[in-house]
């Protein structure tokens, strides 16, 4: 038997030597992985768009950049908890929670945890390269205002156009992207967690219970 070794002993040759791995007969040490396809849900909710107020409107035109273009997001971007620069969309996200709720995924949950909200405003020819959302609980754009043409939110290689008043809900594990725009839209997205969760999201401190 070998003896105990001396974790404090750098040089202990107990510590230094290598123990060969021998699997079992039977056993395999080569990783296997398989592509499975799943159906994930997604919800489309179309709205006349009435809930974005005036003061929401100004807010979404003349906002200053908050991030040059550093994230995923190629477009001027608002801060990632939209409610710690302004208070001009909370009338709007209150409503948004709303509708969420309609989320197959909703059902089980009896509060949300507004982890993060953000507004971004594409420029012609400004895009989103592909990215996720991991790990929220349930993702979410809503489109403010686009100009006739603008580019779909592309959601794992389907084209969701991009429609005023327009509510699309999602598995946040799901790949998401904009190709370059060649008109004028504005979404404001987030995420969302259970709120029974201690969420790992970054700036939970600054979350909007609902």
């Amino acid at each position: 038997m070998l003896p105990s070794p001396n974790v404090n002993d750098h040089k202990n040759p107990v510590l230094n030597q290598r123990v060969p791995f021998e699997p079992q007969e039977g056993f395999s040490t080569k990783a296997n992985f398989v592509q499975i396809s799943i159906d994930l849900p997604v919800l489309i909710r179309d709205t006349d768009n009435s809930i974005v107020t005036p003061e929401a409107q100004e807010y979404c035109n003349t906002f200053t950049d908050s991030q040059s273009h550093s994230s995923n997001v190629k477009a001027d971007m608002s801060q990632w908890c939209i409610w710690e620069e302004t208070n001009a969309l909370n009338p709007v996200l209150d409503e948004l929670i709303k509708l969420i709720n309609d989320h197959p995924w909703a059902a089980c949950v009896p509060a949300w945890v507004l982890t993060h909200a953000w507004v971004a405003r594409y420029k012609e020819g400004q895009n989103t390269v592909p990215h996720h959302h991991f790990p929220a609980h349930l993702s979410f754009v809503y489109f403010l205002k686009c100009a006739e043409g603008s580019s779909p939110l592309r959601l794992e290689g389907v084209n969701i156009e991009a429609k005023e008043g327009r509510l699309i809900v999602f598995p946040p594990i799901m790949m998401h992207s904009v190709s370059a725009t060649p008109a004028e839209r504005i979404v404001l997205a987030g995420n969302i967690e259970k709120a029974t969760d201690p969420s790992p999201v970054p700036h939970n401190e600054a979350a909007k219970t609902y």
